[in-house]
């Protein structure tokens, strides 16, 4: 149990114990904790400049070994393929595939084989399949398929040794193709639905966002699966097996009608997607196949009972569950869950309640967290965040308090980028008053913070919610932001930039209750708790430039080393800490244990707890 005390008491037993009441130490000086570490790091930092006369606008982020290859424009080559190792001097336009200051519009940029496939323009083969191996001289197009116009190649997916998409090819419509990564070994696959018109499912405009249908293929079971429409039973679930033949799996939508599977996701040991039976309207499916020919067992779950459609979209595994948006016409579109089974698919939590819509979007999952935004009809769209153990739901943190964008909408906006980092969730937002910046989140509101880049921003506007990604590449987080002054270009931040406070315990002799309210980040205040018993008299926080391995010590183990700058703070259970703000102390670190005076027959002993190693930063 826990319990806080009005005053530091002597090392003696009390005659009469006061009321517990909580009490904290904010005013350790600044001067002492700095006093303790030497000054280690960088600041997060533009990494680059990439174009001098505006926004470099850096996306499509792709790791391949020790590259990170992107595509970026400048007012001389347009927007075209580049590559960094993570520094300034090694950061290098790969090719101006679209020759001068045209864009040669590269998307889907797929690894395969130790190669980038891509598709984009050079100006005069329309848009072609591209690879490169990261220099000019290997950078070239694969083929060009459709020698009048461009084959559009997309849909691009690894699979027994080979790459397959599809393409047109201006005779056969949009068919699945394969490629070895080289121009005579590329090739028309399959002609599902012969003659001119295409398999490839259509892909019109869809205003849902996030709810929009995903026809990526997937691997699953030795197999590559996608839908398809062979101009006889609509578009519907297809597999190939490579050499051993294509096949429609199932009709689920017999005769001419499209079930129009999406989605397609692997889930403990079975292929889940979306699609619409012409019964039960779009409902989400599970199916278990393998071997060849395939072995098919397969059962749809009804979340939206009768003909209605719940259209489940953003399919998600976090841990060992499977989490989705849905609609089950009660309760409008929130986040649900599937275990596998009938009775193990429910809905997690009515965000905005009743029949309304919280429309959760850009659902990730960061060690057993997942993270989401969603409106609940009071804060507008914020992070939310569900623990897939307990299935609880919480709001994470108010990030823009204010009135914006939609009436009774306090938009943080759109959280894009969102990527797990560190056991962190790392994401773009606005705040209302600092402007569209990188965050991060640990699941709670206290470590949900803003990490601020452009210190001047303008007014906030609705044109300011635009797609800014990120990825972790080489234990480092890289971005494009904004910071006022060189336009959109690219930085990164080190893994040791972002504070963190991190158990340890020896050998375990030590009792466990030390631990960490909030992270020492620069210029905030990190709090940590020793947690108290009935017998406790006072508390110690010690705080070391260095760790100790585990010195034996009263019964227990000294976790920090009194060789190097150390300082005892006295208290009664909780303790706040002001970091100073000065960025030389990024990355720095410091040793703190928890240590306990409690009254063993009737005389004090000290009590040496665990320690929390801090890593101060943003």
């Amino acid at each position: 149990m826990s319990s806080q005390h009005n005053a530091v008491p002597k090392l003696e037993l009390p005659h009469r114990r006061r009321a517990p009441v909580r009490r904290t130490w904010p005013n350790l000086a600044a001067t002492a904790v700095i006093g303790l570490i030497a000054p280690s790091g960088v600041v997060g930092q533009q990494l680059i400049d990439l174009n001098p006369n505006g926004s470099a606008s850096p996306s499509d982020f792709t790791a391949l070994g020790s590259q990170l290859f992107f595509v970026a424009g400048d007012d001389i080559h347009g927007r075209e393929l580049w590559s960094t190792d993570g520094t300034a001097a090694n950061t290098a336009l790969v090719k101006d595939i679209h020759p001068g200051p045209a864009d040669s519009n590269i998307s889907e940029p797929t690894v395969f084989n130790g190669r980038v496939f891509f598709r984009a323009e050079d100006g005069t083969n329309g848009s072609e399949l591209w690879v490169s191996d990261g220099t000019e001289t290997g950078t070239k197009i694969v083929q060009d398929i459709h020698a009048l116009a461009s084959s559009n190649p997309t849909g691009l997916a690894a699979f027994n040794g080979q790459l397959y998409f599809f393409a047109d090819d201006g005779t056969n419509g949009f068919e699945l193709w394969v490629t070895d990564g080289t121009g005579p070994g590329t090739q028309l696959f399959a002609d599902i639905n012969p003659g001119p018109a295409s398999s490839l499912p259509r892909r019109g405009f869809c205003r849902s966002g996030s709810r929009c249908p995903v026809y990526d293929p997937v691997v699953y079971n030795g197999a590559l699966f996608f839908a398809a429409d062979d101009g006889q039973s609509g578009t519907e679930l297809w597999v190939t097996h490579g050499a051993l033949g294509t096949h429609q799996v199932l009709d689920i939508a017999p005769g001419v009608g499209s079930s129009s599977p999406s989605d397609l996701t692997v889930y403990n040991g079975a292929l889940y997607f979306a699609a619409d039976d012409g019964a039960s309207g779009r409902e989400l499916w599970q199916m278990y196949a393998s071997g060849f020919p395939l072995a098919i067992a397969e059962q749809s779950f009804d979340i939206n009972v009768g003909a209605s459609s719940s259209r489940p979209y953003g399919l998600t595994v976090c841990n060992s569950r499977l989490f989705f948006g849905a609609n089950d016409g009660a309760n409008g579109y929130e986040v649900w869950t599937c275990d596998g089974t009938a009775a193990g698919t429910a809905l997690v939590a009515d965000v905005q309640p009743g029949s309304a819509s919280s429309y959760p979007s850009g659902l990730t999952a960061s060690g057993t967290r997942l993270f989401f935004s969603a409106d609940d009809g009071a804060n507008g769209y914020e992070l939310w965040a569900t623990d897939s153990i307990a299935l609880s739901t919480r709001l994470v943190s108010d990030i823009n308090p204010t009135v914006t964008y939609t009436p009774g909408s306090g938009v943080s906006t759109g959280f894009t980028g969102v990527t797990a980092f560190q056991g962190k969730l790392f994401f773009t937002a606005h705040d209302g008053t600092n402007g569209v910046e990188p965050w991060l989140s640990d699941g709670t509101a206290a470590g949900t913070r803003m990490i601020d880049i452009e210190t001047n921003p303008p007014p906030w506007t609705v044109s300011q919610v635009v797609d800014r990604p990120m990825i972790a590449f080489n234990n480092r987080l890289f971005f494009a932001a904004d910071d006022g002054t060189n336009g959109m270009e690219l930085w990164v931040l080190d893994k040791g930039e972002i504070a963190a406070c991190t158990f340890r315990n020896g050998s375990g002799v030590n009792p466990g209750d030390y631990s960490c309210a909030t992270e020492p980040v620069l210029g905030g205040s990190w709090i940590s708790d020793v947690e108290t018993t009935s017998t406790t008299l006072s508390t110690l926080l010690g705080i070391a430039a260095s760790p100790d391995p585990a010195t034996p010590l009263f019964g227990g183990e000294l976790l920090i080393s009194l060789a190097s700058p150390t300082l005892f703070v006295p208290g009664n259970g909780r303790y706040t800490i002001n970091i100073p703000s000065t960025s030389s102390l990024l990355s720095a670190t410091l040793a703190t244990q928890g240590f306990r005076i409690d009254t063993v027959s009737r005389q004090p002993r000290l009590v040496l707890l665990n320690a929390q190693d801090l890593r101060l930063g943003r």
